[in-house]
C-alpha cells in the first residue's frame, strides 16, 4: 500500500535500493548513442566499494570509469563479452569478473543485461544488474581445490580405481586403473558403463555356471549391497587375484578400489606347499631320548610308526645294529665323544635299517 505523500515511482525506487543493499550491487542502462551510462539504483548501497568510488562513479557517465576498477586479467574479457552483446552475438549479457573492493582487495562480481535494439537489430541500450558472487565463488574455488586434490591423490594411488555416477556411467579414473584394464582389452573412458565393462570381462571370470546375464546382475547387486566390504575376485584366465571394495556415495555414485593381490596369493600357496613339503619330509624323522643309566633309547611318539619298531630297537645295542655296518663304528665314537662332553653337539649322517627292511 502507498502511503499519503508517497508516489510509485519513490515507493519502487526505495524497494530497488533496498534489494542492492540486499545482493550489494547496482542497476545500470548503457546508451550506445553518447556511449554513456546512467545507474537506476543509489550507488551508496553498492557496500563492496568505498565512498570515495561511490562518488566519482554517480557523478560520471563514462563507462570506462567502471572499467578502471576491473581486475586487469577480467578487464579484456569483460570488453569481449560486451561487444558480443552488442554485436547480437550473444543474445544477453551474462559474465563474471573481479573488482577492487573497498580496501584494496578483489571481489568477484556477475553482471547480467538485455540488449536493447532498433529496428535495424542494432544495439541501442544495455540495461542489466551487477551483483555481489565473491562468497559463491569463494567456495566453488575451496570445492574446486578439494576435488583436484581428491584426484590427485587418487592419481598417485598403485590401487585400480574406478569413480562411477549415480547412473552407472564411469566418471573417472587413475592410470593405474586404466593399464591394468588395457591389458585385460577393455578400454576404459568416462561414460563407459557398469554393464558393458561387465560384458567386456565377461569370459575372464569364474561364473559358477551363470549365464551372462545372470552374472553380470550379480555384480550389479553384490556391489550396491555389500558397500564398504572388501570381496575377492579371480580371473583364471589372467591367473589374477584381486580384492575389490564398492563404496556407494551419498550422491547414489560408487568408488571401486581394486588391489592386486596376486604375488600374495602366489607367496600364499609357495608357503602353503613349503609346508606340505616340510610334513611330508618330517615325517620320517626318529625323535628319541637316550637314558644313560639303562643304557637304552626312548623312541618318542613323534616318530613315523609305520616304519619304526619302537619296542625292537630301545636297547642302545639293537639300535646300533640297524646301523648300516660302515657307518657304525663312526656314530658309536661320535655318540661316546659327547657323552663323554668332548663335542657340544651330536650331529652325525649315516645309513640305518627301517622295521621293513629288517
Amino acid at each position: 500500500m502507498i502511503k499519503k505523500g508517497e508516489t510509485i515511482s519513490s515507493v519502487a525506487t526505495d524497494t530497488l535500493n533496498l534489494t542492492m543493499r540486499a545482493i550489494d550491487g547496482f542497476t545500470y542502462t548503457w546508451h550506445s548513442k553518447n556511449d554513456s551510462i546512467d545507474y537506476s539504483s543509489d550507488l551508496s548501497e553498492w557496500n563492496s566499494v568505498s565512498k570515495r568510488v561511490q562518488k566519482r562513479l554517480s557523478n560520471s557517465d563514462s563507462p570506462k570509469d567502471f572499467q578502471t576498477l576491473l581486475h586487469p586479467h577480467d578487464l579484456e574479457k569483460f570488453q569481449k563479452n560486451w561487444i558480443a552483446a552488442m554485436k547480437g552475438d550473444s543474445e544477453k549479457l551474462d559474465l563474471e569478473y573481479r573488482f577492487i573492493a573497498d580496501g584494496g582487495d578483489y571481489r568477484w562480481q556477475r553482471n547480467v543485461g538485455t540488449v536493447s535494439r532498433d529496428s535495424r537489430g542494432r544495439a541501442i541500450s544495455i540495461s542489466g544488474i551487477a551483483y555481489d558472487i565473491h562468497d559463491v565463488k569463494t567456495k566453488e574455488a575451496d570445492f574446486q581445490l578439494k576435488e583436484q586434490r581428491i584426484f590427485w591423490a587418487i592419481e598417485k594411488m598403485r590401487d585400480q580405481v574406478l569413480v562411477w555416477d549415480e547412473n552407472d556411467e564411469l566418471y573417472t579414473f587413475n592410470e593405474s586403473a586404466l593399464r591394468g584394464f588395457s591389458a585385460l582389452g577393455v578400454n576404459l573412458r568416462p561414460g563407459l558403463s557398469y554393464i558393458e565393462m561387465q560384458e567386456a570381462l565377461f569370459d575372464k571370470f569364474e561364473t559358477d555356471g551363470l549365464n551372462e546375464d545372470q552374472f553380470i546382475q550379480m555384480q550389479i547387486e553384490k556391489r550396491k549391497d555389500s558397500s564398504g566390504e572388501t570381496r575377492l575376485m579371480h580371473l583364471p584366465s589372467e591367473n589374477i587375484y584381486t580384492e575389490a571394495t564398492d563404496t556407494v556415495l551419498p550422491d547414489g555414485g560408487v568408488i571401486t578400489i581394486l588391489r592386486d593381490i596376486t604375488k600374495e596369493k602366489e607367496q600364499e600357496l609357495e608357503l602353503r606347499l613349503s609346508k606340505e613339503r616340510y610334513a611330508n619330509a618330517t615325517s620320517f624323522l626318529v625323535v628319541y631320548e637316550w637314558d644313560g643309566n639303562s643304557r637304552t633309547f626312548n623312541i618318542n611318539a613323534g616318530s613315523n610308526t609305520d616304519l619304526e619298531d619302537r619296542d625292537t630297537v630301545s636297547a642302545g645295542s639293537e639300535y646300533l645294529n640297524r646301523i648300516h655296518p660302515e657307518d657304525r663304528e663312526g656314530y658309536r665314537l661320535n655318540f661316546v665323544r659327547y657323552l663323554k662332553g668332548e663335542i657340544d653337539r651330536f650331529d652325525i649322517q649315516y645309513r640305518r635299517r627301517t622295521a621293513t627292511e629288517a
